[in-house]
C-alpha cells in the first residue's frame, strides 16, 4: 500500500487480483519463504536450472489471488496478515488494533503464468531483488542482506524461465 493498488488494474489484466495492503508476519520477525515451512513452493522457478532454491527472504508486499493457469511460488498463511491502511504512514509497530486486516491464508506473495506467447512472474515485494541499505544505520536489505543467501540465485532463476 499504496504499490499493490497501483497495479492492480495492470494484475487483473492477468487475472491476478492484487490487495492493497501490507503483508506482514504476525510476530513482527523476518520474512523467510522455505520449503521446510511450506511457503516456498517446488515448481520450475524453485528447482530450475539445476540451482534448487529452498528459502527466500522478503520485507513486507502484499498478498494477490491468481488465476488457475498460475503456479505459486510462495505463499502466505495463517502466520500473515495484509493490513489495509488508509495511509502507508499509519503502519508501524506495533500495528494499531484500528486497522482493518485480512488473514493471508490462501494469498499468494509470488506466482508465474504463461500468458499468450510470454511469461509472467508477479510478486508482492519488490525488496528480494535489489540491494538496498535502509535508514540512518544503512540495514542491509535485499539480496546483500546475510539472511537472503538465495534471494540472487531465485531472481537467476526467475530471469532463466522467462527466458525460455
Amino acid at each position: 500500500m499504496p504499490c499493490g493498488g497501483s497495479v492492480q488494474k495492470l494484475g487483473a489484466a492477468f487475472g491476478i487480483h492484487i490487495v492493497n495492503g501490507f503483508a506482514l508476519p504476525k510476530n513482527g520477525r523476518p520474512e523467510i519463504f522455505s520449503k521446510d515451512r511450506e511457503t516456498l513452493l517446488s515448481n520450475s522457478i524453485t528447482t530450475g536450472s539445476g540451482k534448487e532454491i529452498d528459502s527466500i527472504m522478503c520485507w513486507g508486499g502484499t498478498g494477490f489471488i491468481v488465476p488457475t493457469t498460475a503456479r505459486i511460488i510462495s505463499l502466505l498463511n495463517e502466520e500473515y496478515d495484509i493490513y489495509l491502511p488508509n495511509d502507508a504512514n499509519q503502519i508501524k509497530r506495533p500495528i494499531p488494533d484500528n486497522i482493518p486486516r485480512l488473514s493471508g491464508k490462501g494469498f499468494a506473495n509470488g506466482a508465474y503464468l504463461q500468458f499468450g506467447k510470454g511469461r509472467i512472474v508477479v510478486f508482492g515485494d519488490g525488496a528480494p531483488f535489489s540491494a538496498q541499505l535502509h535508514g540512518i544505520k544503512s540495514e542491509k536489505r535485499g539480496m546483500n542482506h546475510p539472511a537472503a543467501k538465495q534471494n540472487a540465485q531465485f531472481l537467476l532463476n526467475i530471469v532463466h524461465w522467462l527466458d525460455q
